[in-house]
């Protein structure tokens, strides 16, 4: 009697070599439709790619007046039609999760007359024009918040939250000082505001909210509290500095110092409604000032006064580590224009202006010249 041991070799052979031959035929066989592979005879699940989460952008932007012409422009039979005057710069603001400037007015209703400046009181509107442009958070705490009284400040609190806004710089009627905190996609954000003075003093006997008062103090203490809270990242927007200089003073310095060492990650600043310099430290985690953005939209008339600046600023978080990662700066410039229905309007700044920005921000001109000029129109400092 004959054995023949060699078939089952060969059949096991031929096996192997057909399953080679599928592979290579149809290389996804191994996987199937819902993202799964096989392991030692055991069908386990794919872990998706995970892609790192985007940064969360904040812009700045300095302080938002509507003086008289601009009023005048804006007027369309019953209402007030803002958008034309901001219409050239939606594009710079767009892209952002936060897009903050000073609203440096109040909306006190039309019970009295709409007004410029001394005395700033501006239509409704106006919130309409700032969301199509961009702006999501608006500071209310500066030097014209009381012009008319506590109930103008209440009002132009409550109007600014309905219309879909943040409000920072508020204290609660309770005199409370209350701390806006916002969370963007799990990076907490902590943004402090507060004014010099005002040019009408708080009635502090009269109930109801009230602007935040600047003193180094106070803001520390709302630094420690935010921080408590778990903030990833303080923004603190003082209403500060010497109108129309260039020039940061001492005390300025200091206060900013401070704040830096407390934990503050953001100092930008308005109310000299000109430029002023712009630092940033890099050392174990990096920050920024900004002491003055000057006006964003104004009717004043020297080119100093007309000439902004936006600042971005991008946040990445790892783990539970919030840190700057690109801070960049567009400077812009308020135009008179005959246009039908604008008188003023902002722009993106010419190439002298901007040229001109950058030497008042105090950046020295071959950091401009090697920093490069991102795809949204932004120059890129860090």
């Amino acid at each position: 009697m004959t054995t023949n041991n060699a078939k089952p070799p060969r059949l096991h052979a031929a096996a192997l070599l057909g399953m080679l031959f599928l592979i290579i035929i149809f290389p996804g066989i191994l996987y199937n439709s819902t993202n799964h592979r096989l392991s030692g005879g055991q069908i386990e699940p794919i872990e998706p790619a995970r892609e790192p989460a985007a940064p969360v952008r904040l812009i700045f932007a300095g302080d938002i007046m509507i003086h008289g012409a601009q009023l005048r422009a804006a007027k369309s039979g019953d209402s007030y039609l803002f958008s034309p005057q901001f219409e050239e710069v939606r594009g710079l603001l767009s892209g952002a999760d936060i897009v903050a400037g000073n609203l440096e007015t109040t909306l006190s209703g039309g019970g009295i007359p709409y007004s410029g400046y001394p005395r700033f009181n501006t239509p409704d509107p106006i919130l309409d024009a700032l969301r199509g442009a961009g702006f999501n958070l608006l500071f209310l705490s500066n030097n014209h918040s009381m012009d008319y009284g506590t109930d103008g400040f209440a009002r132009t609190a409550e109007q600014v939250r309905a219309g879909g806004f943040y409000a920072a710089g508020v204290d609660s009627p309770e005199g409370k000082g209350d701390i806006l905190s916002v969370d963007v996609r799990g990076v907490k954000i902590a943004f402090l505001n507060y004014t010099y003075g005002c040019n009408v003093s708080p009635e502090r006997d009269k109930p109801g909210p009230k602007p935040a008062m600047l003193s180094r103090g106070r803001v520390l203490s709302d630094i420690a509290k935010s921080k408590a809270a778990s903030a990833d990242v303080v923004v603190v927007y003082p209403h500060w500095g010497v109108e129309d200089s260039h020039s940061v003073t001492d005390e300025q310095r200091e206060m900013a110092d401070a704040f830096r060492k407390a934990g503050a990650d953001i100092v930008a600043g308005a109310h000299p409604h000109v430029l002023q310099e712009i630092e940033i430290a890099s050392g174990d985690r990096t920050q920024v000032t900004a002491w003055s953005l000057g006006n964003f939209i104004s009717s004043q008339r020297h080119t100093a006064q007309q000439t902004s600046v936006l600042l971005a600023v991008e946040i990445e978080k790892n783990g539970e580590d919030a840190r700057i990662r690109k801070i960049s700066a567009a400077p812009l410039f308020t135009e008179t224009v005959t246009q039908p229905g604008v008188r003023k309007r902002v722009i993106p700044a010419s190439a002298d202006v901007e040229a001109s920005a950058f030497e008042k921000l105090k950046i020295k001109p071959q950091t401009a010249e090697k920093a490069e000029k991102n795809a949204r129109g932004y120059t890129v400092l860090l």
